[in-house]
C-alpha cells in the first residue's frame, strides 16, 4: 500500500460489479489505499447505496515486484491496477 500512497492497514481491495447490458456484467478490483476512501466505501456497501468512483490505472512501482492481485478465480499477480482518487455518492439522476 506504501506504493500506492496508503498505509499497511488502513486501505482495502474491493469487486466492484455493474451489468453492462443483459447478460454482460462486468467485474473489476479496485484498491482503495486511503483510510477515509475505505470508510466511506464501507459505509455505502453496508447501506446497501450505489456508489461511483474515479479510478487511476498505476503500473507496477518495482519491476522486482510480482503485480497486483485482483478477485478472480485463480490470482495471479498483475503489473498495474485501479487505485481509488476520489469517490462521488450522490450521483444525479439528470431530473
Amino acid at each position: 500500500m506504501n506504493a500506492l500512497g496508503g498505509k499497511l492497514g488502513h486501505g482495502a481491495r474491493y469487486r466492484m460489479d455493474r451489468w453492462v447490458s443483459d447478460g454482460l456484467p462486468v467485474y473489476v478490483t479496485v484498491l482503495a489505499p486511503q483510510g477515509p476512501h475505505a470508510l466511506v466505501m464501507n459505509e455505502q456497501h453496508a447501506a446497501n447505496k450505489p456508489i461511483a468512483v474515479v479510478v487511476r490505472l498505476v503500473k507496477l512501482p518495482d519491476e522486482k515486484w510480482k503485480g497486483f492481485l485482483t478477485f478472480e478465480k485463480r490470482p495471479v499477480p498483475r503489473p498495474w491496477c485501479f487505485v481509488v482518487e476520489s469517490i462521488l455518492t450522490a450521483v444525479s439522476t439528470g431530473t
